[in-house]
């Protein structure tokens, strides 16, 4: 399969640097909306009249504008407003992101504006997320939507390149990342995505290499706000940073209580999740800090990567002690690093408790602990 020009057959959008800066609804702090986003603070009508005119009747209307700001954006963002990190120029995320279901409403309509979603988990699945979104009438702008595209060949999970029977793909254009992209926009009916990964590294570090460029086009295209990784261990990310030209912002990898790395190592998953050899570790945490990379966790309950997280009697007793669930705790402590999590639900219970991980508080203490256990 020749890999098609993705400039000249992708969606062509009036101004690509626009997606960029464009969602005024994605920037939650309301000092930076007033320059970025347009917001008039009346602050150039002063400085004509001098400092010695800013009068209590100015200052008042400036906290006003400001309140009636944050307030419009806490509606338009939902329960999560403020929690939301910035991962590249303008281009900020949500620390809490649903994934994995066809389900998406419920996740919505409690609240949360991040969904993340992958080639590999099939077309059903990436058609629920635009469908979700069309039903729950948010505007565009007010959403971050992740998806993820193969490397192929590659390791990982290699039987995925011989082709998927939930995606309508033939194994070769599997091996076409700009076929993915453009297949993933389809289906989820969407003009661009926020961030765009690669699912996992290719077999050899220059195939590696060949497949992030396609996904470089794709941001120069406008098709992607940002893009990254996941599953990069420490040594592969940093030799990545070092040759590309758009530095990867987000590395998605499996991260939980006692899953950072997972006893087992990977050993024992479906496809090495919890390894130190797919960036499961502290030591890919702290590379990734060093060269700006956001780590965001998958598997933060442990689920796919085989970690009893939730029945540790370490995290029962700080959920007891709090009246948290287990999974609230679970959370909380990757939230309170600065670490997004993606975890999966259909449930409405279930979806506001996450949500509300975003207002709880571990510890210093509490924190220690939880880090400590393997």
């Amino acid at each position: 399969v020749t890999e098609p020009d993705i400039l000249e057959q992708s969606v062509q959008l009036d101004n690509h640097n626009a997606l960029r800066h464009e969602p005024c609804t994605s920037c939650p702090d309301t000092t930076h909306m007033a320059s970025q986003c347009g917001v008039n603070t009346n602050a150039n009508k002063r400085s004509r009249f001098g400092a010695l005119s800013i009068s209590l009747f100015g200052l008042a209307t400036f906290y006003i504008l400001v309140w009636s700001s944050t307030n419009s954006l806490a509606l338009l963002m939902g329960s999560v407003e403020t929690s939301w990190t910035e991962i590249a120029p303008s281009v900020y995320m949500p620390l809490l992101a649903n994934g994995h279901t066809t389900n998406h409403s419920v996740w919505l309509a409690a609240g949360g504006r991040h969904i993340d979603m992958a080639l590999v988990y099939g077309d059903d699945q990436q058609r629920a997320v635009g469908a979700a979104i069309s039903a729950s009438g948010l505007p565009r702008n007010a959403l971050f939507v992740t998806t993820k595209v193969a490397c192929c060949p590659t390791e990982r999970c290699s039987f995925l390149c011989d082709g998927i029977s939930s995606v309508a793909m033939k194994s070769e254009a599997l091996r076409n990342v700009t076929a993915q992209i453009e297949h993933s926009l389809k289906a989820l009916n969407l003009r661009y995505v926020d961030l765009l990964l690669l699912h996992m590294p290719c077999s050899s570090f220059k195939q590696t290499v060949a497949a992030y460029s396609k996904l470089e086009l794709a941001y120069e295209a406008g098709l992607a706000r940002a893009i990254g990784v996941s599953n990069f261990n420490a040594s592969v990310l940093a030799k990545l940073w070092n040759v590309v030209s758009v530095k990867p912002a987000v590395n998605q990898v499996g991260f939980s209580i006692a899953g950072h790395p997972a006893a087992h190592d990977g050993e024992v998953t479906f496809c090495h999740e919890g390894s130190r050899l797919y960036g499961s570790d502290d030591d890919t945490l702290d590379t990734a800090r060093k060269h700006g990379v956001k780590i965001e966790a998958y598997a933060p309950l442990g689920s796919a990567s085989h970690v009893d997280v939730l029945g540790r009697p370490e995290v029962l007793h700080i959920a007891a002690q709090h009246g948290w669930s287990a999974a609230q705790v679970a959370l909380r402590w990757l939230v309170q690093q600065g670490i997004p999590a993606v975890s999966s639900t259909s449930n409405p219970r279930h979806a506001a408790d996450t949500l509300a991980v975003t207002d709880l508080h571990l510890t210093s203490a509490e924190m220690l602990k939880l880090s400590r256990l393997r």
